[in-house]
């Protein structure tokens, strides 16, 4: 036990270095951490970590994905920068410093959690981290397909279709538009999305109404399915009915030719496409006929 007055021996301005880092008033801080949240597969994603030593001396910048060491700086090092292999994790040495990490070619096994650690040097070692999460972007590579559409339909038929999107990462949402509005939600048939070996997903959604007068009011009906793959990743298919009696053949459809297919067009591409239908050769025959 202390006696009263004895001295402990600690110099005074230790005492406050280890008061003022207990109470945050003193030490080595991490700023800010800015990890970009959504990255397209291909591409590189600039990591930024920016931090004040507050009159320490830096003793390393270490950046983490998901737990596990893949960058080090180390300014009394040579070299100063390591770099430790890690799946999905692509670091351009060239570009990086003890702020910035820039990682390219992305891949999906890129997706995780990144954090910068920094630490000062001794006697205290303070340390502060940041991170934030990256999700790796996988676009459709082509537009959506829409199945079992006829080419005709007469009023108070029921039009019965499924869009199947591309596969992308993460599962594309997609979004069914009647003559330029969004369908409503009764119409609309959810299936949950199949999955690529590559871990690729597959959206489908279905739609299913009876059409009206007002489906026709421009003497043709428009279907568009649109398929969104994180905000500003859009791809889209529209197809084009017309008024007419409904084929009452069971696997007349999109690509069916028994009664002709309707025209349609996608989001890479512009006008309309007709597809091969028998639709000509009938009215020629007519024509004779009427002769």
């Amino acid at each position: 036990m202390l006696r009263r007055g004895t001295r402990l021996g600690i110099p005074h301005f230790l005492l406050l270095l280890l008061l003022g880092a207990a109470t945050g008033c003193l030490g080595l801080r991490v700023d800010r951490v800015e990890v970009p949240p959504m990255v397209v597969e291909g591409g590189e994603a600039q990591l930024e970590c920016e931090y004040d030593v507050e009159g320490e001396q830096l003793y390393s910048v270490k950046w983490y994905k998901d737990d596990k060491e893949f960058f080090r700086f180390i300014p009394a090092d040579t070299p100063s920068i390591q770099v430790f292999r890690l799946p999905g994790v692509n670091v351009d040495k060239s570009r990086s410093t003890n702020s910035r990490v820039v990682l390219h070619r992305v891949s999906l096994r890129s997706s995780g959690k990144y954090r910068c650690e920094v630490s000062a040097e001794a006697p205290l070692f303070n340390t502060d981290a940041g991170g934030g999460r990256l999700l790796v972007v996988y676009a459709p590579r082509s537009d959506p397909s829409i199945s079992g559409v006829h080419r005709r339909y007469a009023v108070g038929a029921t039009v019965r279709a499924n869009c199947t999107a591309s596969p992308s990462q993460p599962t594309a949402a997609l979004t069914w538009l009647v003559n330029g509005r969004e369908a409503e939600a009764s119409s609309l048939l959810h299936y949950p999305p199949t999955i690529t070996t590559e871990g690729l997903y597959t959206a489908i959604l279905g739609l299913h109404f009876r059409t009206v007068p007002a489906h026709f009011r421009y003497g043709e009906l428009r279907l568009r399915c649109v398929a969104t793959v994180a905000a500003g990743h859009q791809r889209h298919t529209t197809v084009y009915v017309r008024h007419g009696q409904t084929p009452s053949h069971p696997n007349c459809g999109l690509t069916d030719s028994c009664d002709g297919a309707p025209s349609f067009h996608t989001g890479s591409q512009s006008g309309r496409l007709l597809l091969v239908c028998t639709m000509g050769s009938v009215a020629v025959m007519v024509m004779s006929l009427l002769v």
